[in-house]
């Protein structure tokens, strides 16, 4: 209680009978309190008799004898008593004028609990379901208030629970024991339609009439003084509900209702504490005001609300609900009712119904479809970037950034930009973190079917596909990657193949410093089955063109990796029989209108060829087609040699190297790996810690060497290839080249550094799916169990299991006649 404005009397005052043993006690209870609150500090032993003492009209030799002091020492404690409560009290307390302060004080207490037991205190609903998950909330809360933040903004999305927030947090400072914070509370809840909001004129009167029983004054600003002499005797809470009907599209207040405006300046500045909640930011200059934006509900507090209805549900359809609902309180309280209503409980089959139709609940789309609705009349051209917006997936993909946003604003100038992207963050429709942007997926459920009725569905994609095209410059990392390849999906949803087609064939210099197309860049970083998945139906949609050609080229290494070795050969076919067309086609058209266009084309085509012709040799490896391969290889070299694609030649010549060294010609291998081999490890020597672009082929240079027993060039090859492919993100080829050291190791007896090798390669290799060579490393693993139980190794398990399943893996992959060659590796071991 504040007793600073007790109203000064002089020592003259008429004594007042002497306090009974429970005034007495009343007026202790008060010093106490003050000492307490005020100067941190209780009221001692001897001053609480001093004051009982005094109270009564007693001396101090009577209080010393009764205490068992001297006399003198009672009067200087009571001295510094008097002192400190005139200090507390704003007026001169002497042991004379005590009792007739005290009396003040205390009719001052009565007055003020008679007035409060007076005044209405609601009992605020505080849903269960909606406050779990909210300690955090709260706590922020209360550190704002402890911070005299008086007027707080509470926003957020519909539905998210803000007055459910602010109801819990107002009911814990009005019975917070054992005194409360809040001596009474106000509220006023605003209308969803801006027409039908009673003016902050009525409430004035309604609170002064029924809160304080006062008759209000015609006019506001007397009403407002009115009510702030009220609140400044004792500390209330105000909530003040659904503030975004009284504004305007810049979340200003409509010029009917401007006394909201009025009202809240008031309120800021008298003691207590006031809530507002909004689904749009407050934008008033002049107001001191904390907006605290309120985030969904954890998926932890969902499933509180699950288990306590008995809700049986799965952690990945729990996270499905969470991510689709974005943590929406209001859609968490109407999902749980209707699976434990409709659904018998059963979580998964209300998910496997709802999936598709996120908004399918009538609450819920009258949820969404209301603050969308406001959006419109209120802001058109906002609420069309809103529309647009609902183009961009929400896949957990690449961060999408106010660049995105802009190249959704293609017909708004630059200067008008930010200000529209603004106001779907005001009002909560855009969620915004660090610089990235995302719509709540049920949102952006909506937007995508207004997007859909519109005419600019398709500008939209095609914006977004160009966006993501031309945001990635150059490629070093896989998180670069997967950004460029998010333009292709836009393509496809528009049904443009070629467009489609040239964001994966677009090329850019990636982290080998070369100039790569961006499937074949993705191909090589492991990301695998969303590029295999692309082309898959993309080369379904194309004529027989150049460009289909080169994608069923990449389509072929990709097939090739993954041990699909009769598509990827059945593609590079397809390769070599489209170029010819175009070829022929080309000789038909005769002098080209563009000579240096044609000169490269037929660069390309050339390029293209043996290109083919080189992977269909490596699948043929695979399939231990040794007399195909050697076939294939001495084309390219007769192709390439000398030539300005000689580059393939030395590639080629690894390759028929590594062919003869399988075929048992070791004289042979040795030949071409002193010429062609020699010079491709040379120049990776001066390159592979920066480039790496060769590492692939060096590292079939160390298998030939482990053919030919040179193990010192082989450990000098495999090491090589390693640091390149882990410094490019390469994972086939650190895996390749960690099987190929773990070979030199197993001959050295170090089985503990091969075993790591072989596993470490294998998990790799598993999460590419690259049959071929996971059979080559259950093999090698066959072989080491084998030689090091051969060794003496006690604990070592037979390798039979392991090389079991290696020719599994060979018979998935149709690698039928490697199967009989690697039963010839383990029995050699035997």
């Amino acid at each position: 209680m504040d007793y600073s404005a007790v109203p000064q009397h002089s020592g003259n005052d008429h004594q007042p009978m002497p306090f009974g043993p429970g005034e007495s006690s009343t007026a202790l209870d008060l010093v106490e309190d003050l000492m307490r609150d005020r100067q941190g500090h209780c009221v001692s032993d001897l001053q609480r008799v001093i004051l009982s003492e005094v109270l009564q009209g007693r001396r101090y030799s009577e209080i010393a004898d009764s205490y068992g002091c001297t006399e003198g020492h009672a009067k200087d404690v009571g001295s510094q008593l008097w002192k400190s409560l005139s200090e507390l009290l704003g007026e001169k307390v002497t042991k004379r004028n005590l009792r007739s302060v005290m009396e003040r004080c205390k009719n001052k207490a009565r007055r003020v609990k008679h007035k409060l037991q007076n005044i209405h205190r609601p009992a605020l609903p505080l849903a269960n379901a909606g406050f779990i998950g909210r300690d955090d909330a709260l706590a922020d809360l209360t550190r704002l208030a402890d911070q005299e933040q008086c007027l707080i903004v509470i926003h957020g999305a519909g539905g998210l629970g803000k007055t459910t927030l602010a109801h819990g947090f107002l009911n814990q400072a009005l019975t917070r024991e054992p005194e409360a914070i809040l001596a009474g509370l106000l509220e006023l809840t605003l209308a969803k339609e801006a027409d039908q909001v009673v003016a902050a004129e009525q409430w004035v009167e309604d609170w002064l009439q029924q809160q304080f029983n006062i008759t209000p004054k015609v006019e506001f600003a007397r009403n407002l003084a009115l009510l702030k002499q009220q609140l400044q005797n004792q500390p209330f809470g105000v909530l003040i509900d659904n503030l975004e009907s009284a504004l305007d599209g810049q979340g200003q207040f409509l010029p009917r209702l401007r006394g909201y405006g009025e009202l809240l300046r008031m309120l800021a500045q008298v003691p207590g504490i006031t809530l507002v909640t909004s689904r749009d930011r407050l934008c008033d200059p002049a107001l001191a005001l904390h907006h605290y934006a309120l985030p969904g509900l954890d998926r932890s507090a969902w499933k509180t609300v699950f288990d306590q209805q008995q809700i049986r549900i799965s952690t990945e359809v729990l996270q499905n609900l969470h991510r689709t609902y974005g943590g929406n309180a209001k859609a968490m309280g109407l999902v749980s009712a209707a699976i434990a209503a409709d659904f018998g409980g059963d979580g998964a089959a209300y998910w496997q119904l709802h999936q598709q139709d996120p908004l399918g609940s009538a609450d819920l789309s009258n949820l969404i479809e209301h603050q969308i609705m406001r959006l419109e009349s209120l802001d058109s051209a906002a609420y069309q970037l809103f529309c647009r917006l609902g183009c961009y997936r929400d896949q957990g993909g690449p961060a999408l950034q106010v660049a995105g946003l802009r190249a959704m604003l293609w017909d708004v100038p630059a200067g008008q930009q930010l200000k529209l992207i603004d106001s779907l963050r005001r009002r909560s429709l855009l969620e915004h973190n660090q610089g990235r942007y995302s719509l709540h997926p049920a949102l952006r459920a909506s937007a995508i079917a207004r997007l859909q009725a519109s005419p600019d569905w398709e500008q939209a994609h095609r914006q977004a596909a160009t966006h993501w095209q031309t945001s990635i410059e150059r490629i070093t990392n896989c998180e670069e990657a997967l950004a460029a390849f998010e333009a292709y999906p836009y393509a496809i949803a528009i049904g443009d193949y070629q467009l489609a087609a040239k964001i994966l064939l677009q090329s850019r210099v990636n982290q080998w410093d070369q100039f790569l197309p961006l499937a074949s860049t993705l191909h090589r970083m492991g990301r695998v089955q969303p590029v295999l998945e692309a082309m898959e139906q993309l080369v379904k949609k194309l004529p027989e063109s150049l460009q289909r050609a080169e994608l069923q080229n990449i389509l072929g290494d990709l097939y090739g990796l993954r041990g699909q070795l009769k598509l990827a050969i059945a593609s590079q076919e397809a390769v070599l029989t489209q170029v010819a067309t175009v070829q022929q086609e080309a000789l038909v058209r005769g002098q080209a209108e563009n000579p240096e266009k044609e000169r490269f084309a037929r660069y390309y085509r050339r390029m293209l060829a043996i290109d083919a012709r080189l992977s269909l040799g490596l699948y043929r490896i695979d399939l231990g087609e040794w007399s195909l391969a050697e076939s294939d290889f001495q084309q390219v070299i007769a192709q390439a040699q000398d030539s300005e694609h000689h580059a393939w030649a030395e590639k080629a010549t690894v390759c028929l190297a590594l062919v003869y060294a399988h075929q048992g010609k070791k004289a042979k291998a040795q030949q071409l790996i002193a010429s062609g081999g020699m010079a491709l490890l040379g120049r990776e020597q001066q390159s592979v810690t920066t480039e790496g672009r060769w590492a692939y082929f060096v590292q079939l240079l160390g298998q030939v060497y482990i053919q030919l027993d040179e193990l010192g060039k082989a450990r000098c090859c495999f090491e090589q290839s390693l640091v390149a492919a882990e410094l490019a993100h390469y994972p086939q080829i650190e895996a390749r080249s960690r099987l190929g050291l773990s070979q030199i190791v197993r001959q050295e007896q170090d089985w503990q550094t091969a075993q790591r090798l072989i596993r470490e390669a294998t998990a790799t290799l598993e999460d590419l799916g690259a049959l071929c060579d996971l059979a080559e490393a259950y093999l090698q693993q066959a072989l080491l169990q084998q030689q090091s139980q051969l060794q003496g190794q006690a604990k070592a398990k037979t390798g039979i299991q392991a090389l079991e399943q290696a020719i599994a893996y060979l018979n998935q992959a149709q690698a039928h006649t490697r199967i009989e060659q690697f039963k010839a590796q383990f029995v050699a071991t035997l």
